[in-house]
């Protein structure tokens, strides 16, 4: 589906490097604030004190060695994504470059009442709730009919697999900051697996079904980086792993689709 050189930009892009450089003294008065009122829910918010455009800050999630970075928003939510136990949080100002001086370390302790929740979210790493309108309506529409969680995904995966085709144009210009653009791929119908991955998450979580946004690798592609879909069965109380990028190649060429996945075939890196 895409060229090994593309493949490496999508790592550098869904993997940022950042050196988060130790201060000698963390800012008395950093012009982050966290909130932490949330934790049972699963993330942490912030607010900007000052939101100058040539100011940068970047907030790292550590948990067990694991680490998820985003960049910091007024009023950005960030997900706690590794379960329950003690993460270090750490709020990073930009230097040059990937450099951040850090001006907030902290060590919270965090108890979420339903762990699925947190994939429900509309946060930093799947804002649901600003995507384009037509979009929740068109999820809203296709799951009018469907009562459990998968079926509500059988009727989304199906939708995508079907309309949308994979962009192979687009794959070879894409770029390191890539973001997808879903007001843009609903409309043209043509993306890489990230939009397709992102569209199907913004719809499933607009509809209640905890979704997440998973990267790693698959087993008969093993050199190449990918990114999927897992959805959560409120009656099995498993993560269902789905393909929508794979399944739409599948569906063109007119071959046989199987909705489930085996879970073994994928090795997982990040959830979000």
């Amino acid at each position: 589906m895409n060229s090994k050189k593309i493949l490496k930009k999508l790592v550098l892009l869904l993997f940022p490097f950042i050196v988060l450089l130790n201060s000698v003294k963390i800012q008395a008065k950093a012009n982050v604030e966290l909130d932490e009122s949330h934790l049972a829910e699963g993330y942490v918010s912030t607010s900007l004190k000052e939101t100058k455009k040539s100011v940068a800050y970047v907030i790292v999630i550590s948990k067990d060695k694991e680490s998820y970075n985003y960049p910091v928003v007024d009023g950005g939510k960030y997900p706690f994504t590794l379960g329950n136990g003690t993460y270090q949080i750490m709020i990073g100002e930009k230097v040059e470059g990937n450099k951040y001086s850090a001006i907030l370390q902290k060590e919270i302790k965090v108890k979420i009442k339903d762990e699925t929740t947190v994939y429900l979210q509309s946060n930093e790493a799947i804002n649901w709730e600003n995507e384009d309108s037509s979009i929740l309506k068109k999820a809203k529409e296709l799951t009018k009919n469907s009562k459990t969680n998968i079926d509500k995904a059988k009727a989304i995966h199906n939708y995508i697999i079907k309309n949308y085709s994979y962009d192979n144009k687009k794959a070879d210009k894409v770029t390191k900051d890539y973001i997808p653009n879903l007001k843009s791929f609903y409309k043209t119908q043509k993306g890489i697996c990230y939009d397709y991955v992102t569209l199907t998450a913004v719809m499933l979580r607009s509809v209640g079904v905890p979704t997440k946004i998973v990267k790693g690798f698959e087993s008969s592609n093993p050199e190449t980086f990918h990114a999927w879909n897992q959805v959560y069965n409120e009656a099995t109380k498993q993560w269902v792993t789905i393909d929508t990028t794979y399944d739409a190649t599948l569906q063109a060429a007119g071959k046989k689709i199987k909705f489930e996945k085996s879970a073994k075939n994928y090795t997982l890196e990040k959830a979000y």
